[in-house]
């Protein structure tokens, strides 16, 4: 009878604190996927390894947001991104830009006042010399803001240094 007791309280006990647990999820995490159209991009800047080389980098850039909102209301996005392009110096020297990234960013993270409408990434971002020369590094930084829920997708070149 005491076992029979005994298992039946486990029992219940088990169950409300299941029911308990469940009951405080107010609900799942809600995902959305945002794709943005593909865009043209380009970037004029002296080459540092050769200052008296100007480069013109053009290129497409295209990707997708995930958004997902959690139950209690914090909002984590992931921005998909792949950007390809080319280049030529004013001296003839051919380069070349592939950046493929996803970062995960919590609005909290990226804007300081909680707006869910921008955030910005960046990291580092190389441009290959086609030729005999050193390759390039920049911090690339991607800036999104949404105008009637539709995302902007920016694209900057920042802080180009001589890979040597």
């Amino acid at each position: 009878m005491r076992k029979t007791l005994l298992l039946l309280t486990t029992m219940t006990l088990a169950l409300l604190l299941a029911a308990g647990v469940a009951l405080a999820q107010d609900g799942p995490a809600q995902q959305t996927t945002i794709h943005f159209d593909p865009s043209e991009f380009g970037f004029v800047f002296p080459d540092p390894c050769n200052p008296q080389e100007e480069v013109t980098i053009t290129g497409t850039a295209a990707g997708f947001i995930t958004e997902v909102v959690t139950p209690t209301g914090e909002i984590i996005r992931t921005i998909h991104l792949r950007q390809m392009g080319t280049g030529v110096g004013s001296e003839g020297t051919e380069y070349s830009l592939k950046l493929i990234s996803n970062q995960r960013l919590t609005v909290a993270e990226t804007d300081p006042e909680g707006d869910p409408s921008l955030f910005t990434s960046s990291g580092p971002v190389l441009i290959n010399n086609l030729g005999g020369g050193p390759n390039l590094l920049a911090l690339g930084v991607v800036h999104v803001r949404y105008v009637n829920d539709d995302p902007v997708v920016e694209f900057f070149l920042e802080k180009v240094e001589c890979r040597g």
